[in-house]
């Protein structure tokens, strides 16, 4: 364990009152004290104790309860009782926060999220951290770097209405090593999907209103079977999960991959080998984010995990953005799709049309993927 769970309080040898103040609380006659009673953190005589405000939690003072953890020093750190259930102590580093790192190695501290200034550092929950996860409900603390050129031409140069994703991913690409060329490759392909967070939508018309009745027979299967069995078209279709909530994100998407029983109301993908019709039974599916991945089994896991993590069952545009990233260069990596690019051209365009046919594969990849080539090429100038 990181400290005793029996005995007196483990504290520095000729305290002063700096300790207890820093916790908040005040060095007084321990009679006089209507909060918790704390020895050896104070100066003067065997009655002046620490008083801490009554209510006072382990969390709220920078502390662990009782927690298996090799980064705490018996001759470093504070031992307090009181403040955890049962006889556990109180285990409070005394050289500063705890330490924590991202997935980069980049080094930061557990604080408080009020106390890290956003302005020149980036808060990591728990699960975007590679190891020495902070105690909940701190975060880590990290020191922005100064940011690369290309983050920055970026930021000032892109227009488009996908900015959140194609920042956050060029970001983790190049912590990541990536290439430039083959960044501007994915990002032109995010460019030609939806925007972060999006779930895929249903309306397949290319003018005029559609309804769930009236949906285009050009639907493709997947996502019309999600219409006619999920409600999907007036719940999910275009909404984006910081309106819809992981939790019902994941609802859907369970219910999804356990439907046995799912049947077609009407005709889809018309004019293809995969043409179905009303009655046919039918395998749901849906997109989901700036890459539009079907099914988004994979980047919900991170989602989840974002979940648990942080509490939010509602993230930010700009957290959904961090999760997807961090999901994309994942993703990629196991395909080997960029160590397959380097094997050839090595050109922006060349990069966004093997994302295209071997990662992304949309709907009319004879179209969309020379498009892609084209916004690579546009992308790439402005970085």
């Amino acid at each position: 364990m990181c400290c005793p769970r029996e005995g007196s309080n483990s504290n520095p040898v000729k305290p002063d009152d700096t300790i207890c103040l820093s916790l908040g609380g005040q060095c007084k006659n321990q009679n006089s004290c209507k909060g918790t009673i704390h020895s050896g953190i104070c100066s003067g005589g065997n009655d002046r104790k620490c008083c801490l405000p009554s209510g006072t939690s382990c969390q709220s003072v920078g502390g662990v309860c009782n927690v298996l953890n090799k980064r705490y020093d018996i001759l470093k750190t504070l031992f307090l009782d009181k403040l955890c259930p049962g006889n556990n102590k109180c285990c409070i580093s005394l050289t500063g926060p705890l330490s924590c790192q991202d997935q980069h190695g980049v080094k930061g501290v557990c604080i408080n999220e009020k106390n890290c200034d956003k302005e020149y550092n980036t808060i990591y929950q728990n699960y975007a951290l590679s190891e020495l996860p902070c105690p909940v409900p701190s975060v880590c603390c990290v020191p922005k770097p100064k940011e690369d050129s290309i983050i920055i031409n970026l930021q000032k140069n892109y227009n488009g209405t996908k900015k959140e994703a194609i920042i956050a991913a060029a970001r983790e690409m190049l912590n990541n090593d990536y290439d430039k060329k083959f960044i501007a490759g994915v990002l032109g392909n995010i460019e030609s999907e939806a925007k972060t967070g999006q779930f895929e939508d249903a309306c397949y018309k290319k003018d005029g209103v559609c309804t769930s009745e009236i949906l285009s027979e050009r639907i493709p299967c997947y996502l019309r079977c999600m219409v006619d069995n999920f409600d999907y078209f007036d719940k999910y279709s275009n909404k984006i999960i910081t309106e819809v909530g992981i939790d019902q994100t994941m609802k859907l998407l369970n219910n999804a991959n356990e439907c046995k029983n799912c049947k077609l109301k009407g005709t889809c993908d018309i004019g293809t080998k995969n043409e179905k019709h009303a009655g046919d039974s039918c395998s749901p599916k849906f997109g989901l984010g700036a890459v539009q991945w079907t099914p988004p089994n994979g980047v919900m896991k991170d989602y989840s995990e974002f979940r648990k993590t942080s509490g939010k069952n509602k993230p930010t545009v700009g957290e959904c953005a961090i999760v997807e990233a961090i999901f994309l260069v994942k993703d990629l990596g196991s395909k080997n799709i960029y160590e397959n690019w380097k094997k050839g051209e090595r050109s922006p365009e060349s990069a966004a049309y093997d994302v295209c046919m071997n990662y992304e594969k949309p709907r009319n990849m004879k179209e969309e993927c020379p498009k892609r080539k084209g916004n690579a090429s546009n992308i790439y100038k402005l970085m």
